[in-house]
């Protein structure tokens, strides 16, 4: 959007600000103007990788309502919390939700620049138009809370938790085998898989195994670390974090594709076939 557009939206939001009597921001930054409504100072702030649940309504400053969660129905808007990376989040509403503490609502005055810029729509609103969000932020959900609610729906039970937080479950025991240590390479299989259950990657229908040369970076951390708990002829389940797998990046494929999200805990069943 060019200066002048910029400088009109930027005009047109102080004055509604002015005329509806919104008072002094809490935030106000890239030309977004953020009013708490109602407080939650205990509340946690969503970070990349949350889980973010919302009931919202918005309106263009003319007051027509263009779009509505549903209170009544109890069926808010829920989305994954990294705004580059969920194109159903148009950014002023992501920015506007990171302002925001769990539990809080607010009044977001966002330009057009961070909406829909040039588009228009013939029913409701012109091209480069402002428009307000009512935020409610029911809920902040971490990978961690992720991750126990996948234990608890599953019924899962009998993990250690690291201090790196991997979760770590021994299915089988071989205690006079030689073990996985540091330096030495295992031979693994695996299945991997996400919270939902879905399977992004295996060897256990195949002839051949991965070989791994422990603590050397070859696999992601939370894999490496759960190796390193194991001997020849164990299976184990281990799940951890994203912070130990793929973390901000996630796992692309050649084609570019996300074949793992960013911020994604994982779930790996394994056996150490061979230790040498």
């Amino acid at each position: 959007m060019n200066a002048q557009k910029q400088q009109e939206n930027d005009a047109r939001i102080r004055k509604y600000i002015t005329d509806n009597n919104l008072g002094t921001p809490a935030k106000d930054t890239l030309g977004l103007y953020v009013f708490i409504k109602e407080a939650n100072a205990g509340g946690i702030q969503p970070k990349a990788g949350d889980s973010v649940v919302v009931h919202q309504v918005t309106y263009t400053l003319d007051g027509k309502v263009i779009d509505s969660t549903s209170v009544q129905n109890n069926q808010p808007f829920k989305y994954w919390y990294n705004v580059s990376l969920d194109n159903r989040v148009l950014a002023g509403f992501g920015l506007g939700v990171r302002y925001m503490r769990e539990g809080e609502k607010a009044t977001v005055l966002v330009p057009s620049s961070l909406t829909f810029g040039s588009l228009g729509d013939a029913t409701y609103f012109d091209p480069y138009s402002p428009l307000r969000f009512d935020l409610h932020l029911v809920d902040v959900i971490t990978e961690e809370e992720r991750i126990e609610k996948y234990l608890t729906d599953n019924d899962l039970s009998g993990f250690e938790t690291t201090s790196t937080g991997l979760r770590f479950r021994l299915n089988s025991f071989v205690p006079d085998s030689a073990r996985a240590d540091s330096g030495k390479t295992a031979y693994v299989k695996f299945t991997g898989r996400f919270l939902d259950g879905q399977q992004f990657d295996s060897n256990v229908n195949t002839d051949g195994t991965l070989s791994v040369l422990v603590k050397t970076n070859k696999v992601v951390a939370g894999f490496d670390e759960g190796l390193t708990k194991m001997r020849k002829g164990e299976r184990a389940t281990l799940i951890f974090p994203s912070n130990l797998g793929y973390g901000v990046n996630g796992r692309r494929n050649s084609n570019g594709q996300y074949t793992i999200l960013p911020y994604q805990p994982l779930v790996f069943d394994i056996e150490v076939v061979d230790v040498k």
